[in-house]
């Protein structure tokens, strides 16, 4: 781990956050995507795949809270 990304984790969490905005945001502004490896490719995939027989999107809310907040 470099001495910047040891610096960057010893922020309070809301300077982090403001760093991370910034990071974001002087990132160039492309319409093209990342390259992905062919493992992220087959993922991708695989996931429309079962999107396309299912229809299921993900779960609702309060059923992610419940898991999270018993």
């Amino acid at each position: 781990m470099s001495t910047i990304e040891k610096d960057a984790l010893l922020l309070p969490p809301e300077a982090r956050v403001e760093l991370i905005r910034r990071l974001w945001d002087s990132l160039p502004q492309t319409s093209q995507a990342p390259s992905l490896s062919p493992e992220q490719e087959a993922e991708l995939d695989r996931r429309n795949r079962g999107l396309d027989q299912t229809g299921v999107i993900g779960d609702e809310w309060e059923t992610v809270r419940n898991r999270l907040i018993p």
